[in-house]
């Protein structure tokens, strides 16, 4: 059965008005002629097929260019050799549509260079479009229907967009939708989207536990960055996947990669992932079985629910789904970090994008906030607004301008988001100062607060490297700051 189906008819909140005509024409995609992935195969065609489907009925339109368009969004990807950006492969799709062909509505010539012209050109840029109609021979009188149709596939096309991680520079730029219903089916194309990761996510489960029976037990180290707030929940809770912590509500992750999100980035020695992303952070030792190497594909990564491995770190490791709180060993600081002026940490580091910039400031304003009884978000407001503005801006061109103009709008946010972390670090220190009755605060003051108000038990042991190790019976901890 169509996971799809399965999904839709499984939930009745989706509303779907005509759901015996919907069944049939996803029931109807040929799954022998797509190409074989879970990325462009039949899941990401009975998806743009349900988007297209919801998309021409809100237009309107007549029987035949229905069909042309549910067509289009069966068989668009079918030319494909393979998972990567690719403008040739809506060119080679039309060359494979001849088992359409015979079909009563395609004896019309019109109708079949209407097909092969907007599936040639959904891959491609739309300065573009206006060429592959010409190229059809087309009669102009045609080229609004051209144009509808071409629209309707680009944006349902676009919208399954969301099935990729928000990390990836494929993921969906809204802004870039042509028509505002598409704009309207956001909301929902992040919940099918969200059912089938669960999905594919149940089928590996039972192959990945399996893959990762027999390994030993050995050290790992996991950094969260400055983020001195995830320290409790992590005593408590342990080191939790994006699956757990959607919303990032324990621990705002320093990166998430290219990963499935049931797989945790780890280090197993000091090497260029420990560099760029440990080195100089808090650091948490644990012990775990449940470790692999990543592979090298990531659609195939994607596809099996493995992690993805870039190669550009030697000493990169992941971990499956958590970290339990009896597995941690220590927490590790460096004595320069431990001594460091508060001032000189950027608790803001790791991203420029408006909406993770917000997540996170408000993440601390809640801390202060907890402290003090005080809003402090419209201290913020300005910065934050001139972030959006840059980002919608930025959003706004086409690629080609974007790759020319990114150096600039990366430093212009990276500017702003300088002020907001200057402003942020000042009214904790500010705070701090007065709750510990201090002149100057460093890093250790505000770990061992920490600590302290979450009534946890601690020994530390302070030479070069700063030792943090903690009772191994269960953590009764408050979680005061959440």
């Amino acid at each position: 059965m169509s996971l799809l189906l399965k999904i839709l008819e499984g939930d009745k909140s989706y509303n779907i008005i005509n759901m015996p005509e919907l069944r049939d024409i996803i029931l109807s995609i040929d799954e022998k002629r797509l190409y074989k992935s879970k990325f462009h195969g039949l899941y990401h065609s009975e998806k743009v097929t349900f988007f297209a489907y919801l998309i021409g009925k809100s237009l309107k339109l007549n029987e035949t260019d229905m069909k042309i368009i549910l067509d289009a969004t069966k068989y668009h990807d079918i030319g494909r050799t393979d998972e990567c950006e690719d403008t040739t492969h809506g060119l080679t799709s039309t060359l494979r549509l001849k088992f359409l062909e015979s079909e009563n509505i395609y004896q019309n010539e019109t109708n079949l260079k209407l097909l092969k012209a907007i599936i040639e050109g959904h891959c491609l840029d739309d300065s573009c479009k206006k060429l592959i109609f010409d190229n059809y021979d087309l009669d102009e009188s045609e080229y609004k229907r051209f144009i509808t149709l071409y629209n309707i596939l680009k944006d349902a096309d676009a919208l399954d967009r969301l099935r990729f991680e928000k990390t990836m520079k494929c993921v969906l730029n809204a802004n870039f939708l042509r028509l505002d219903f598409s704009k309207q089916l956001i909301d929902l194309a992040e919940k099918i989207n969200r059912e089938y990761k669960k999905h594919i996510n149940m089928i590996n489960q039972n192959r990945i536990i399996e893959i990762l029976q027999g390994n030993e037990p050995q050290i790992f180290y996991h950094s969260i960055g400055y983020n001195f707030l995830a320290i409790p929940s992590i005593l408590s809770k342990g080191i939790i996947s994006n699956y757990y912590d959607v919303e990032e509500k324990y621990h705002l992750k320093e990166h998430a990669g290219h990963n499935n999100e049931r797989w945790i980035s780890a280090i197993y020695k000091r090497g260029e992932a420990y560099k760029a992303f440990v080195k100089d952070k808090i650091i948490f030792e644990f012990t775990s079985t449940s470790y692999f190497s990543g592979i090298t594909s990531l659609s195939e990564a994607q596809d099996l629910g493995l992690p993805f491995c870039s190669g550009l770190y030697d000493d990169e490791i992941f971990i499956y789904d958590k970290v339990p709180y009896q597995n941690i060993k220590a927490m590790i600081i460096s004595s320069k970090l431990y001594n460091s002026n508060l001032e000189d940490i950027n608790l803001m580091n790791g991203n420029i994008a408006y909406q993770k910039i917000k997540n996170r400031l408000n993440y601390y304003l809640e801390f202060l906030t907890t402290l003090t009884g005080k809003s402090y978000s419209q201290y913020f407001q300005d910065d934050l607004n001139e972030l959006y503005l840059n980002t919608i801006r930025f959003e706004s061109e086409k690629y080609n301008t974007q790759r020319n103009i990114y150096m600039q709008f990366f430093k212009s946010q990276e500017e702003i988001i300088k002020r907001i972390n200057k402003k942020l670090i000042t009214y904790i220190i500010n705070v701090l100062k007065l709750i510990l009755n201090k002149d100057s605060i460093i890093v250790k003051d505000i770990i061992n607060y920490i600590l302290f108000i979450n009534n946890i038990n601690y020994e530390i042991k302070e030479e070069e490297i700063i030792t943090y190790t903690f009772p191994t019976k269960k953590r009764e901890i408050k979680l005061s700051h959440q």
